[in-house]
Parts: structure tokens; sequence; C-alpha cells
């Protein structure tokens, strides 16, 4: 389980990847989801805020209900209140903007 433990997004998330950077979304409603996976793309009533992982991730296999099976990835996350998820919501330039920032923390 992912849990994001500030910002608009704040809350636990059962997600099968931990990367690095994560969008959450929020939508008019209220309602929260994580784009966790490389192909997730925020819908047009949501907004996204940018989070980032605390140290390394993990994994935990779940042995639930049917719906709830499998490997399911662990960390905890920030809420990145400086970065304008608006403008990351193109997953391409969502994924430049990934490699980036990992890069300029690596130097």
């Amino acid at each position: 389980m992912l849990k994001l433990k500030d910002g608009p997004c704040e809350g636990i998330f059962m997600v099968r990847r931990a990367p690095v950077f994560l969008r959450a979304t929020k939508d008019y409603s209220g309602e929260t989801d994580v784009l966790d996976q490389v192909e997730d793309t925020p819908k047009e009533t949501e907004q996204v805020f940018v989070y980032e992982r605390e140290g390394e991730p993990g994994s935990a296999h779940i042995c639930g209900a049917k719906n709830l099976r499998g490997w399911y990835a662990i960390g905890t996350y920030h809420w990145l209140i400086d970065v304008n998820g608006q403008e990351l919501r193109d997953n391409k330039i969502w994924q430049e903007w990934c490699l980036k920032r990992d890069s300029e923390a690596k130097n």
C-alpha cells in the first residue's frame, strides 16, 4: 500500500507500483486516485498533484478477498507543493520531467 502522508490527496492506496515520482489526482467530488501505472492518464475532471517517494519501495503479498490478491507496492510519499501538477498532465511531458528530476537528484 502507498501512503500519501500530506497534501490534497493524503491517504492510503492499494497499487502495484511505487515509482520515485507519482501523480495523484482529485476530482471535483473530492475523490482521489494515484496514477501508478506508466500508461495511466488523468481525466479532464481531475486536478493533478505530484508526490515523491521517501526511501526505498517495498512489496507485500496479500491473499484476501477475490479482488484483493497478489503483490502490492509499499511506499511513503510526500507532496511536492512547489511542482505544478497541471503542467505535467501529458504522459510524455510527465516522463521527461521524472527523468530530468531524477538525474538532477543524482548529480
